[in-house]
């Protein structure tokens, strides 16, 4: 029984070690749903505690490990890996992550008293740009955007290019990008036996081979670093979450440029992969960011409505309608 109690109540510690880890502690107060894991974990810890006192206290059940005899041994086995977890944890987080977790909880937070979709409130704004977790969380914001700026860390890559899609140089070589670090490099379109060479940014080797009427790359190399779509999407959505804050902070020139670079990423994503459904949410978010944020000022609302408009365009593509009666609602304040 002791044995299961201690069992129990490490997991539960655990738990709430791996969640403080990803978002703080702090964080985990305000987040907004409650993070169910934290509390579900720290509510079975307690009650399995309560029921450990009471059973010690009112039955014949005898506990030896338990005890304040053993409560160095005790703490240790209950905190001890725990805390070595949180710490492992933290630093296998990918770059910039806890910091946007970070910003992105205070943010949604705030969001409960400081806006409200279309409307000014010029009391609010001016308490939370003078509030220095408010400033604070802008620059969370900017350091998890450079950190993914970074790019990720990769063991190589592959590319195919399609021969009769591309124009080829009049020395039989194609533009593309090696499939390591992403850097321009020209490849030959004719190598069916393989050919190998090295990218002269990154130094890796580079093979190529073609195949019918496909050309085969191939990076080869110790690990290096390289920007992802993933990179893209993640600095995307910190630009839009930023824009949403400056926003409620009345700062609306900085959410302006902030959105207008989420809306550039999330148009090279788009680019690639135009039917994304991921991609597609990102970009009907920063439509609506956009139009709220022309609306909150009373600039331009034609423009703004048209923003409405390819906002639920793009909701109504992908199939989701949660939002429709707020954007709908929110265009007709416009036509008033």
């Amino acid at each position: 029984m002791e044995y299961l109690i201690i069992a129990v109540m490490l997991v539960c510690n655990l738990v709430i070690a791996n969640e403080w880890a990803k978002y703080g502690l702090l964080q985990l107060g305000i987040q907004r749903p409650p993070n169910t894991k934290a509390w579900g974990s720290a509510l079975i810890g307690m009650a399995t505690y309560i029921g450990y006192a009471l059973l010690q206290e009112h039955t014949e059940i005898e506990f030896t490990f338990l005890t304040e005899y053993n409560l160095v041994q005790a703490s240790l086995i209950l905190l001890g890996p725990p805390f070595a977890w949180l710490l492992l944890k933290r630093a296998i987080l990918p770059a910039g992550l806890f910091a946007y977790n970070k910003a992105i909880i205070r943010t949604t937070y705030w969001a409960i008293q400081n806006y409200r979709p279309g409307k000014k409130m010029p009391e609010e704004a001016k308490s939370l740009r003078n509030f220095t977790k408010a400033q604070e969380t802008i620059r969370l914001f900017q350091k998890a955007i450079n950190q993914q700026k970074k790019g990720s860390t990769v063991s190589g890559g592959q590319k195919e290019i399609d021969l009769d899609e591309i124009e080829t140089d009049y020395d039989n070589l194609v533009n593309t990008s090696c499939p390591g670090c992403g850097m321009p490099l020209k490849a030959p379109i004719y190598a069916p036996q393989g050919i190998t060479g090295n990218c002269m940014y990154c130094g890796k080797m580079v093979t190529a081979k073609t195949i019918g009427n496909k050309l085969y790359l191939h990076c080869f190399g110790s690990r290096m670093r390289r920007m992802t779509d993933r990179n893209l999407q993640n600095i995307a959505t910190a630009y839009e979450e930023m824009g949403w804050l400056l926003r409620m902070m009345h700062q609306f020139h900085e959410a302006q440029d902030a959105l207008k670079k989420a809306e550039e990423l999330a148009d090279q994503l788009l680019e690639k992969e135009p039917e994304n459904k991921e991609y597609l949410t990102l970009k009907s978010l920063i439509f609506f960011r956009q139009a709220e944020l022309l609306h909150t000022q009373g600039k331009s609302p034609e423009v703004a409505k048209k923003l409405y408009q390819k906002s639920l365009d793009i909701d109504k593509l992908i199939g989701e309608y949660q939002d429709h009666d707020l954007v709908k609602g929110l265009m007709a304040e416009l036509n008033a």
